[in-house]
């Protein structure tokens, strides 16, 4: 498989299929990942799914400002009934000026109603996303942290 003239093996990461996977409870569509060169390799930064209604977020390693505003550029092309779940899960340490940089950037991209879950289980994370909630502020849009992903899932699912 060649990818940007790179052989797979150059690339270090191979984008995860279906099959690889293996059975899910959930189906997944509009899969969609982002590389960034770095050091001669290519990195898996973030994939962005709807799997079973909501538009899932994850970051395969500790994302920077500018990975999380190309996601939610990307969420937003992809998100079909407003809910959303962002995985936090590999962590996430940027300042509060990098915060307010990505509410504003996300306040700008045209969303329709929206439940916005945050899964952020380590305590650093956490906090980030607690003190993002009073920067995201915004009509229409409801927005939590949590600590657990089926957590976040079952918050999304209610009526």
């Amino acid at each position: 498989m060649l990818f940007l003239g790179l052989k797979k093996e150059d690339i270090g990461l191979d984008p995860i299929t279906l099959e690889e996977r293996g059975p899910t409870p959930w189906c997944m569509a509009y899969p969609m990942r982002r590389w960034k060169k770095g050091n001669a390799k290519m990195k898996n930064i973030y994939s962005v799914e709807l799997i079973n209604g909501i538009t899932v977020i994850r970051f395969n390693n500790k994302p920077e400002t500018q990975d999380v505003i190309d996601a939610s550029d990307e969420a937003a092309k992809v998100d079909k009934n407003g809910l959303r779940l962002w995985d936090f899960s590999k962590g996430l340490d940027v300042s509060a000026n990098a915060l307010e940089k990505i509410a504003d950037h996300v306040k700008s991209i045209p969303f329709s109603p929206s439940k916005i879950a945050i899964f952020a289980p380590d305590d650093l994370t956490f906090g980030l996303a607690r003190v993002h909630e009073v920067y995201r502020h915004q009509e229409n849009q409801e927005y939590r942290a949590f600590r657990t992903e089926q957590e976040a899932i079952d918050w999304l699912l209610q009526e």
